[in-house]
């Protein structure tokens, strides 16, 4: 408190508003972290996960498009022609399923051991089934007396194990991206949460903590101000024998400043009239001295 009342009176305005700037900046800077993280995470989840959430629902309709064209294929035995387009249409979604793959190993490098052993699982399964097909589908072709019955229940009844596989592999991975983006959303709302909760406490704890500050600054300056209002009216009126108080007279700012000039103002105007009133009682015993002096002794 000392070292408050040293300061200025630009000191303390200035120390005011700096305080009052200070709280400002620490709500804005709260809020603007925690919107700025928010932001960033929304960025991620639209960037990378909600894309790869969308890429392994990609990869499932891809298998369902394999199965259909391995199935007309074989439905469509005797008739090369139907045969050639199904197989043509496989292999251009075995394909697309390879490119779709190739994105996703570039989407994010954080991937879990867990994640990554199911990603290579689905790869080798779906591999094995695609491989295992175009082989099959390669004998059919060269052999006519190859029946429906025999390719799609007999030759291909292993490989079918690998799509199975596959879709539970794909369904697992889907299950993780699912609950990341889950993840994502519960930090986004509980960041949310704390950002309100933050804000909520700073803002009244500032605008309090301003309000006393201001509340003491006016105080500092309004009280010796109002204190030497009353000290020049009682010297107004003829009290010289006041003195300013000594707290204020201590201080070393302008109030502190103009209390001392008003104080030896009035032990200097106190000096002035008791000079004054000296000198008038010396004049009055010269005069007194004069008149019997000069006066005739009527006796």
């Amino acid at each position: 408190m000392k070292l408050f009342n040293n300061l200025s009176i630009w000191q303390k305005l200035v120390g005011g508003f700096c305080l009052s700037a200070v709280i400002v900046l620490i709500v804005g800077g709260v809020g603007f972290i925690g919107i700025t993280n928010n932001v960033n995470n929304l960025q991620r989840m639209d960037q990378i996960n909600l894309v790869e959430y969308m890429a392994f629902e990609e990869l499932q309709t891809i298998i369902l498009q394999n199965r259909r064209y391995e199935k007309d294929f074989f439905l469509n035995i005797g008739n090369k022609e139907k045969q050639e387009k199904y197989f043509e249409r496989f292999k251009k979604a075995t394909e697309k399923t390879l490119g779709v793959l190739k994105k996703l190993d570039t989407l994010r490098s954080d991937v879990s051991s867990d994640e990554a052993k199911l990603r290579k699982e689905y790869k080798e399964n779906y591999q094995a089934y695609t491989d295992g097909f175009l082989t099959i589908a390669q004998q059919v072709f060269s052999d006519p007396s190859m029946t429906a019955r025999k390719a799609n229940t007999v030759l291909m009844k292993p490989i079918k194990e690998n799509i199975y596989k596959a879709e539970k592999n794909l369904a697992s991975l889907m299950d993780i991206a699912v609950k990341t983006i889950r993840n994502i959303a519960d930090e986004m709302v509980f960041d949310g949460k704390k950002i309100k909760m933050g804000i909520g406490v700073l803002l009244p704890a500032g605008f309090f903590l301003s309000l006393i500050m201001g509340m003491i600054i006016a105080k500092k300056i309004t009280r010796p101000i109002s204190l030497g209002i009353d000290f020049a009216q009682e010297v107004a009126k003829g009290n010289l024998s006041l003195e300013v108080d000594k707290k204020i007279l201590a201080q070393k700012d302008e109030m502190g400043q103009l209390a001392s000039a008003m104080n030896a103002m009035s032990m200097d105007l106190g000096k002035i009239f008791t000079n004054i009133l000296s000198s008038s009682k010396s004049l009055s015993t010269s005069s007194v001295d004069l008149a019997s002096i000069s006066s005739p002794d009527i006796s």
